[in-house]
Order: C-alpha cells, then sequence, then structure tokens
C-alpha cells in the first residue's frame, strides 16, 4: 500500500519549499549531506528526490558534497555509542576513512560501465565483453565502498536504532546499497548517494519486518499499519478529534473492511509472559494464563472412553454402521464430512446422516444395557 497521492503531493511541495529556504538561507548552495537527511526523515522517494532535485537545478541551486567530514562525524558517534555493537559500525566507518565519495563525474563514469555491462547478450563471452563485466563489477564494488557511510548514518536514524541487532542491521543496509548500485543511472542526474539512501532504508525496513519482531508481520501488512497510522495522526491534528473508519478507508483509498482490518493489526501490542503483574513483581503473565495442554487426569480420561466406545463398536453387527461412527468421529484419524463418507458408499448425504443416527442410538441402547449389568453384578 502507498501513501494517499495528496499526502504524498503535500509532503513533495513541503519537502521543496524548506529547500528553497535552505538555498536562500545558504546562498544557493546545499550540503548533500543536509539533503540526504531530509530525504531519509520524509521517506522520500528516488523518483521524488530526482524530480526535486531537477526542480533546485532549475533554479541555480547547486548540491555540494560533504566530504570526510561526515564519516568522522560518524565515527565519534559510533565509537562513543553504546547502544550499538562496535563491530560492524567501526568496520564500515574505517572504510569510510579511507575511501573519500565519489565525485559527480567519477559516479558517471561508474554508472556508464554498469549500464555497458547490462546491454551485453547473457550468452556473449569474448575477451570484449569478459573485460566490460570485470569493469562493471569494479564500478559497482567502487560504489559501494565509497557510500558505505550511507549505510551508518542510515543505521543510527531513530526509527531502526535499537530495533535489531546491529550486524543484521548493517548487513541489510549493505545488501540495499549494493541492489542500488545494481540499478543505478547516471542519466537521472542525481547523485548516488540519494538514490541509494532510499535502498538502504527499504532494506532495513523490510529486514525489520522479518526479523524484527517477536511476532513476525509480513511486510505489506507492516507497510500499511504505517500508513494507517500516519494518515490517523494528520486526521486527528486537522479535526481535533478521531477520525470514523469510513473516513479514513476514504483518505486512504482503501475499502472500510481493509481499513478496519489494519486498525485491529496497529492496535496489537506484543507482552511478554515474563512481564510482572503482582504488586511485589513476585507474580508474571504466565503464572495466570491457563496451560491449553490436556491435564494428565484428563488424558487418562479420554484414554478411557476412547477404549469404551471402541468396545460398543466392536459389539455392532452391521459393521459399516460402525465404520460410518468411526471415521464421523476420527476414530482412525481425521473427521470425515457426510459427503466424503457418502461419496464411498455410493449413497447421499442424508443417507449417510441417517445411519449414523441409527448407529448413535445403538451404541446408546448398549451403553445403557453395560450399566444396568455392571450394576446389577
Amino acid at each position: 500500500m502507498t501513501q494517499p497521492v495528496d499526502e504524498r503531493g503535500r509532503m513533495f511541495e513541503r519537502t521543496l519549499e524548506d529547500l528553497q529556504d535552505d538555498a536562500v538561507r545558504k546562498k544557493g548552495k546545499l550540503n548533500r549531506l543536509d539533503v540526504d537527511a531530509i530525504y531519509l526523515k520524509r521517506g522520500i522517494s528516488p523518483e521524488e528526490a530526482i524530480a526535486l532535485e531537477r526542480a533546485l537545478a532549475s533554479e541555480g541551486v547547486e548540491i555540494e558534497d560533504g566530504g570526510n567530514d561526515a564519516a568522522e562525524t560518524i565515527a565519534e558517534t559510533s565509537s562513543s555509542d553504546a547502544a550499538m555493537a562496535p563491530t560492524a559500525l567501526d568496520y564500515l566507518v574505517r572504510i569510510s576513512r579511507k575511501n573519500p565519495l565519489l565525485s559527480r563525474d567519477e559516479e558517471i563514469e561508474c554508472g556508464d560501465a554498469i549500464r555497458q555491462a547490462d546491454q551485453l547478450a547473457p550468452e556473449a563471452d569474448d575477451e570484449l565483453s569478459a573485460r566490460v563485466r570485470k569493469r562493471s563489477e569494479e564500478a559497482k564494488t567502487k560504489l559501494v565502498t565509497r557510500n558505505v557511510r550511507l549505510v551508518v548514518k542510515v543505521a543510527f536514524d531513530k526509527r531502526y536504532r535499537g530495533r535489531m541487532d546491529a550486524d543484521d542491521l548493517v548487513q541489510m543496509g549493505l545488501i540495499g546499497l549494493m541492489k542500488a548500485a545494481d540499478k543505478f543511472d547516471p542519466t537521472w542526474e542525481t547523485r548516488f548517494s540519494t538514490y541509494a539512501t532510499w535502498w538502504v532504508r527499504q532494506a532495513m525496513s523490510r529486514g525489520l519486518a522479518d526479523q524484527g519482531t517477536t511476532v513476525r508481520v509480513p511486510v505489506h501488512m507492516r507497510q500499511a499499519i504505517s500508513t494507517y497510522r500516519r494518515t490517523l495522526r494528520m486526521l486527528v491534528a486537522e479535526n481535533g478529534k478521531p477520525p470514523s473508519t469510513d473516513t479514513l478507508a476514504e483518505k486512504l483509498a482503501w475499502t472500510p473492511e481493509y481499513t478496519a482490518k489494519v486498525a485491529t493489526f496497529s492496535e496489537q501490542r506484543t507482552i511478554s509472559l515474563e512481564a510482572p503483574i503482582g504488586a511485589d513483581d513476585d507474580l508474571t503473565l504466565k503464572d495466570v494464563i491457563a496451560d491449553s495442554a490436556p491435564q494428565p487426569e484428563e488424558t487418562v480420561i479420554s484414554e478411557d472412553m476412547a477404549r469404551r466406545v471402541r468396545s460398543l463398536l466392536d459389539g455392532l453387527e452391521d459393521k459399516r454402521l460402525a465404520d460410518i461412527v468411526c471415521r464421523r468421529f476420527g476414530f482412525n484419524g481425521a473427521e470425515e464430512t457426510l459427503q466424503e463418507i457418502g461419496d464411498d458408499y455410493g449413497i447421499t448425504r442424508e443417507r449417510i446422516r441417517q445411519l449414523e443416527d441409527k448407529a448413535i442410538r445403538k451404541l446408546k441402547l448398549r451403553a445403557t444395557k453395560a450399566r444396568l449389568e455392571a450394576s446389577g453384578s
């Protein structure tokens, strides 16, 4: 599910206005890292980023590279932050220090090398094709190693931080960065970092959806929940009260039934069985939840009852009646429907129902007779 068109349009216009205002204050020059941070915070897609930068370029606004200072800032943050495991992040920071950002011309050169390999026929195996493919792989590696700081930057964003093991989060981000390198097209007239930020963020979001929660929620439902909550907050802010399901459905362009379903998922919370519920923390949730497994005495009673019923069934002269009861109540496996049994015997389901009733009456009579004989003896 995507956000409503009018909401995305408003976000695009607001972002453009904010960037234009920043450009006026900074004499027509914006910092690449600052611009990417805005894209990340507001969920700007690659297509929207391209359109934004074309609009800014038409007004003479320049977006300058942030240089190596960003890597140093990230390094200081990662080394002093105890909430994130340092191993994977420190490794990426070291790479960032050794590999400064590419210039615009270098990105175009890498992008051209990748596109040339994409144009080769899959079966081409001559020396020229091999050289083109090798240059393509080298270009992808260069794009990735020179932009690993993006993975660190996104990993420290508050929406991801602390919600998954840092090493796992970094791995997800690197997968997104490599996908961005595979798909980057220099003719888009936007910097690779702008395009890659979206892919890194998406990869981490999908990783969280698959692994970051106790109960796995499908990615499409997680995205729908996020859209639902965002739209709900917006309508509450506009009207001063919670909207109805129909109002939300109309705003989201969803059906009322689907909106209600997403609302239900949105309100669900996971709670630990070890959560204390007593005044002195001496009682946990698991202490008061009934065990759904059968108790030993229940198992004994059930097995004894099954033996008694089996004995009564064995005493029926009409083995067809015994077979119908066994199959209907699952004594020999799964329970079967009237239709399934009727198909086997070549008779109607109504006739099977009648035979089942007849068999049960006979079993009741036999059970009553057995009790009377037992009490008489």
